[in-house]
């Protein structure tokens, strides 16, 4: 059996609040794992972690590859602010550099290593860009996905659908209060999305 090197890392975690866990799995190198291997441990750690990220040396550079349960994204911001967090903490060879670069799907990206003067690392992430060939819904079934009346829609400005790692529909809802009114069934609002 095969063992390999795993932590649960929470990022955004404060006195507070908990963060937003995620799996980190660090490879010796990239093709140490196939993805049917990596979708096969996201599927066993879900519920436990929300995304785990794969990490490599590629070089000067670190590879990162993101698994939810059910498919590969291409950028993920909470996995690879515990992924780099985790790894300049804990891997003497990376603790020093300032920047790393990462190469992601969604391109080469720059981490900034701020973990001596505020325990912490920035990161550039991708710009979000409309997904090829998307269209947004009609707007009634907008509404009636998360179950709000039509009437909560902002008609002022449209739908959209943006990917910066993973598509993500954009809801223009017309007040604060419409919005923390929300209450959707899960199950809807996924064959929605899935839709």
């Amino acid at each position: 059996m095969r063992t390999l090197p795993f932590r649960k890392v929470d990022a955004f975690a404060t006195d507070a609040s908990t963060g937003n866990p995620a799996g980190v799995v660090q490879l010796a190198a990239t093709d140490d794992l196939s993805v049917a291997d990596m979708l096969r441990l996201a599927a066993e750690l879900q519920g436990y972690v929300n995304e785990v990220a794969f990490l490599a040396p590629q070089g000067e550079r670190l590879a990162l590859r993101f698994f939810p349960a059910e498919r590969e994204v291409e950028f993920c911001g909470h996995a690879t602010i515990a992924a780099l967090h985790d790894l300049l903490a804990t891997d003497t060879s990376w603790r020093a550099r300032p920047v790393v670069e990462i190469i992601t799907r969604k391109g080469i990206l720059a981490v900034e290593n701020q973990l001596a003067a505020e325990d912490t690392v920035y990161i550039t992430a991708p710009a979000p860009a409309p997904p090829v060939a998307a269209t947004a819904p009609p707007a009634g079934s907008l509404a009636e996905a998360p179950g709000l009346p039509p009437a909560a829609l902002d008609g002022t400005h449209p739908a959209d659908v943006v990917n910066a790692g993973l598509e993500t529909l954009l809801v223009p809802v017309a007040s604060l209060d419409a919005l923390l009114a929300l209450a959707p069934d899960s199950a809807v609002l996924r064959a929605f999305c899935l839709e």
